[in-house]
């Protein structure tokens, strides 16, 4: 599907129980509170400290100590790689070891549109001895699906993204929405929209958005098809007519041969 809209904005953005077709009034813009963390969440937040100020991302244990996220979540403007003790994760697993970035996305030069195809990273995480043996831990760690989704297929998204992006506007609740995927490609899983609501779901606050969008913060959660992981929240953007929400496909080539990498 190929879409010509100018954009507005285009920045990284991305939503308790599994809901039937249709369910999310909202889709994924606002989602819907999942409520406060459990004490084992596989979907966890994090921030990224640098002088003074933070940014969130979201993430995703895809291994017992490893969360996949978004590259452009630990990379600096100059392409370097967030040192490990600048990034606080807000779960009770204490402690990051080592970030690991899709090579792809560090390479000087490229366009936008090549670097984010390689939108990937992972945080290795220290845990206890008893929680790597927990299976309140274990069970919940997401599974990658072997396929990528087909367009037409309900996604559920879910992200600890913000209203706004001011800082005190954190939301230590994470949101989940659901949407229908409209391409899938090599590169990513694409959601467009038309319908318009507001960023929180109410349409009476300020800031018209679509119920494509997700939000400051979203950027790095998982995206799901059938409870298995099939994408990780990159970009999107908010035109005139149009909004567009795209994921990094696990199954495209690029998204392959970066899951090689992840730690056991």
């Amino acid at each position: 599907m190929r879409v010509f809209i100018p954009l507005l904005l285009v920045a990284a953005f991305g939503c308790k129980t599994p809901a039937p077709a249709g369910a999310s009034d909202v889709k994924i813009a606002g989602g819907v509170d999942m409520g406060p963390p459990g004490e084992f969440e596989p979907i966890v937040k994090f921030v990224v400290f640098k002088d003074g100020k933070h940014s969130a991302c979201t993430a995703t244990f895809v291994r017992p100590t490893i969360l996949l996220t978004a590259a452009h979540c630990v990379v600096d403007k100059d392409l370097n790689v967030r040192p490990a003790n600048v990034i606080t994760v807000e779960t009770r697993f204490v402690g990051v070891e080592e970030v690991y970035v899709n090579p792809g996305y560090l390479r000087p030069g490229q366009s936008w549109e090549e670097q984010i195809r390689h939108d990937l990273a992972w945080i290795r995480v220290r845990l206890s001895n008893d929680d790597l043996t927990d299976a309140r831990h274990l069970e919940k760690i997401l599974t990658i699906a072997e396929t990528a989704p087909r367009a037409g297929a309900l996604i559920r998204m879910v992200g600890y993204g913000m209203i706004t992006k001011s800082e005190d506007a954190a939301n230590e609740h994470a949101r989940e929405g659901y949407n229908e995927i409209d391409e899938v490609n090599d590169y990513f899983i694409v959601i467009n929209s038309k319908a318009s609501v507001t960023k929180n779901g109410d349409v009476s606050s300020v800031g018209k958005s679509t119920d494509a969008t997700t939000l400051w913060g979203d950027s790095g959660g998982p995206a799901m098809v059938a409870g298995e992981l099939v994408g990780v929240t990159s970009n999107g953007g908010i035109g005139w007519f149009t909004a567009v929400t795209r994921f990094v496909n696990l199954n495209g080539p690029i998204g392959r041969e970066f899951l090689k990498t992840l730690p056991n």
